[in-house]
């Protein structure tokens, strides 16, 4: 083991690499500008811009500008290129530095923003991508993020209650994905059991867009297993045009029978601007498709602002804040409810551009999130005789800083970022039946803490008809906690740990290329190594149910990082008569993955009542997943339209093992060849059918969703089979005007009783939990 990495050398290492480039300044001319959509005049990330005499280039930022370097005067010609866009080719004359603002034409394939649903499947990006905007997201049923990323190709969630739930990205989970907001901005839950994983902090109706990246290829924003989602939430803006906008949505369900309110204003102009919003919502429980009551209900509501300056353009400096709270909330699978949940997030934003023709531009995060935690067992069978209340307060601290830079004729990018993650609390239980015993205290966390400090860099170019992008990352990670120890009523040592500090360093990698084989053919190629630390829970969880089993978990302070080296593949065909067509594969070999293994009855007893045994998280040498995404989606002018996605994945443990009683009582090592991966979602397909009417102002849309049955299953897990299911979906949105749209659809309209694989078992071992039966639902919104 290695000495902390501190803060402060890695910030001297990060000056350090700046000012080497500093020295590269000779006669040099630039061609800058924007690129945008020539119908409606919005800006275009991604676009490829190449000097066809030179064989060099660049790529549109997200904000839709570039810059080109050229050392010398004289006649010089562009291509530009974007996806959805018709080729545009330039000629001018270098005589001096110049702006050049460039309009692309949406070619004949480009689908209607809100046609088809699964038109977010095909946005492009060098690594395996998708998103969902606003738009797409309002037309939705759901009422949390976790049930709205359902909508992607191989993107479950895990359900434990009615709302808050879990992402799972072709098998990846936890804190394997790394999940945020606004470029940076990380959340450290209150609850073991992930009550409230970083999605549900958020509100959905205060989402502009999330962004998912797949696989270990985005490395700037954190350490990266499995994926990176980034949750892009309303925020203060310069304001050119307009000096206020307001946004304000209604929305009903049935069989819940709930409702939500969401609104958000803005208002000033390019130097001071502002923006707030507020949300509640209130649900009940709902109904399966064989009309038996879920316990489902939930109440939540926030608000947010944000403050924002640019004194000189090209310089923003802004600051938000938002607070949300949870108030009893059902979570039938677990052995306790959330009473109530109080989070607190703050961030100082700044971007700067136009330092000099060597430092471009420079983005700075400083951000501090704040759980404070409380769940109880008071709805539970076993609450009438022992009543358990948590306290949690979670901390997460941190920031980053990204500087891109331009030197020997490439594009850089250079930064640091630093997470602080620290948590405490206990669990108090008090036997209500014998009010002589005294109260027993436990211990949760013991003043956990976590560091992570990071170094990145990354470069990007474009030659010829290839884009290429490379990145590196080191991080330096440091853990400790008090000695865990479990006792039992009566004062006995139950188990006993004093090591629980680690310090580790970890280096990750990702390479991608995108390949424009000629106008219809694009081949996207990555390849990469991301390395994750283990968690809290992983490393200092002291006999809680915290997995799908029924077992009592305890953590391992001495795990190592696991580790993913991933290989992605992706067809993409665009034809005006034929459609867009997305074909993709990924290859993950995972080493050092944290998983389970159960401990003997004479090592340790398990402390929760109705629980098999322990187990304890240990390191698998290694295992690998598998699976393939496909997509089609017709024509624009094809009525009617259809969009057809399907992803799978499976995962394989080669040597599993867990420990089987033998008819003597003591306990024997069984090892499992080839066991699947536990809460592997299986095959699943999407199909779409609209037909536009009325100018395109109604927009009717019939869905099937097919889930295949999972017969993979773990048996180290203990895991069950599940069946597959046939649901059927209708959704319509009718754009009465530029301020007034409805969405309305019925959901489940066969009443159809069927349940996810991911989803965890209710506690009192019932069954699965299901899913809502059916629902029909309303979004009423309102844009001035």
């Amino acid at each position: 083991m290695q000495k902390p990495y501190t803060m402060k050398k890695a910030t001297i290492l990060f000056i350090f690499l700046l000012l080497a480039s500093l020295g590269i300044q000779a006669q040099q001319y630039y061609l800058q500008g924007t690129i945008s959509d020539s119908q409606n005049q919005e800006r275009l990330a991604d676009a490829q811009i190449s000097i066809i005499e030179t064989n060099t280039g660049t790529i549109s930022n997200a904000k839709g500008e570039y810059r080109l370097k050229f050392s010398k005067k004289g006649s010089y010609t562009i291509r530009v290129q974007h996806i959805n866009y018709e080729d545009a080719t330039y000629g001018f004359e270098i005589p001096a530095s110049t702006t050049l603002n460039i309009q692309l034409q949406p070619s004949s394939i480009l689908l209607q923003e809100t046609e088809i649903q699964d038109s977010i499947c095909f946005e492009k990006s060098f690594q395996p991508s998708n998103t969902l905007s606003k738009k797409e997201l309002q037309t939705l049923p759901h009422n949390d993020i976790g049930g709205a990323l359902r909508n992607l190709p191989n993107v479950d969630g895990i359900r434990k209650g009615g709302q808050a739930l879990d992402p799972v990205i072709r098998g990846f989970k936890f804190n394997q994905l790394n999940i945020q907001g606004n470029d940076g901005l990380k959340i450290e839950g209150g609850c073991p059991n992930r009550m409230d994983p970083t999605a549900a902090h958020f509100d959905l109706d205060d989402i502009e867009r999330i962004e998912v990246i797949k696989g270990p290829f985005s490395l700037k924003y954190g350490p990266s297993l499995g994926g990176v989602v980034n949750l892009k939430t309303h925020q203060a803006m310069p304001m050119e045009d307009k000096t206020f906008t307001l946004n304000a949505l209604k929305s009903w369900q049935t069989n819940w029978e709930g409702s939500k309110e969401h609104l958000d204003f803005a208002l000033g102009n390019e130097r001071i601007f502002f923006a707030a919003s507020g949300n509640y919502k209130k649900y009940g429980d709902y109904k399966n498709g064989d009309q038996q009551k879920v316990d489902a209900a939930f109440e939540k509501y926030n608000m947010g602002a944000s403050i924002g300056a640019q004194p000189i353009d090209g310089h923003i400096l802004r600051f938000s804040a938002d607070l949300s709270y949870g108030r009893n909330i059902d979570f039938p699978t677990l052995p306790m409810d959330e009473r109530t949940d109080n989070t607190k997030l703050f961030s100082l934003d700044y971007e700067g551009k136009g330092f000099s023709n060597t430092f471009r531009e420079t983005k700075l995060k400083i951000y501090s999130s704040d759980v404070e935690h409380i769940m109880d067992n008071k709805n539970r069978p076993f609450g009438d005789t022992v009543v358990a209340i948590s306290s949690i307060d979670a901390k997460n601290r941190g920031g980053r800083i990204e500087q891109q830079i331009h030197a020997f004729n490439e594009d850089f990018i250079l930064g640091i970022d630093a997470e602080y993650i620290e948590k405490d609390g206990q669990r108090t239980k008090t036997k209500i039946m014998d009010p002589s015993m005294p109260i027993k205290t436990e211990q949760l966390w013991g003043n956990a803490e976590i560091r992570n400090n990071g170094l990145f860099a990354g470069w990007e170019k474009a030659i010829n008809q290839i884009m290429v992008k490379a990145m590196v990352r080191m991080d330096l990670n440091h853990a400790k906690s008090d000695p865990m120890v479990v006792k039992a009523m009566n004062g006995t040592t139950l188990y006993e740990d004093m090591n629980t500090t680690s310090d580790f360093t970890n280096f990750s990698f990702s390479l991608a290329a995108s390949y424009h084989i000629n106008k219809d053919f694009t081949l996207d190629v990555s390849f990469g190594r991301g390395v994750r630390n283990p968690d809290m829970v992983e490393r200092f969880i002291t006999l809680l149910p915290v997995g799908y089993d029924n077992y009592d978990y305890l953590g391992n302070p001495q795990l190592k990082p696991e580790s993913n080296t991933e290989a992605d593949i992706t067809f993409h065909y665009d034809n005006p008569q034929i459609g867009h067509i997305l074909i993709g594969a990924f290859y993950s070999y995972v080493q050092d993955y944290i998983t389970g293994v159960i401990l003997p009855p004479s090592q340790i007893m398990p402390q929760t009542k109705g629980v098999l045994g322990v187990k304890q998280f240990y390191n698998a040498d290694h295992v690998y997943l598998t699976g393939f995404e496909a997509a089609y989606r017709t024509p624009e002018q094809m009525k009617p339209s259809l969009a057809f996605t399907l992803g799978h994945t499976m995962g394989i443990n080669p040597n599993a093992f867990t420990w089987v009683k033998q008819e003597d009582g003591t306990y024997e090592e069984e090892i499992i060849k080839n066991d699947p991966l536990p809460e592997i979602p299986p095959l699943k397909i999407k199909f779409d059918i609209g037909y536009p009417l009325l100018k395109d102002r109604l927009k009717p849309i019939a869905t099937i969703r097919l889930a295949a049955g999972q017969s993979q299953v773990s048996k180290a897990y203990e895991e069950q089979t599940s069946e597959g299911y046939i649901v059927a979906d209708f959704t319509m949105s009718y754009e009465y005007n530029a301020h007034f749209k409805v969405y309305a659809g019925v959901q489940n309209i066969f009443d159809k009783n069927y349940y996810e694989h991911l989803n965890r078992k209710l506690i009192d071992k019932s069954g699965p939990l299901w899913e809502p039966g059916r629902i029909f639902f309303m979004n009423l919104i309102f844009t001035i």
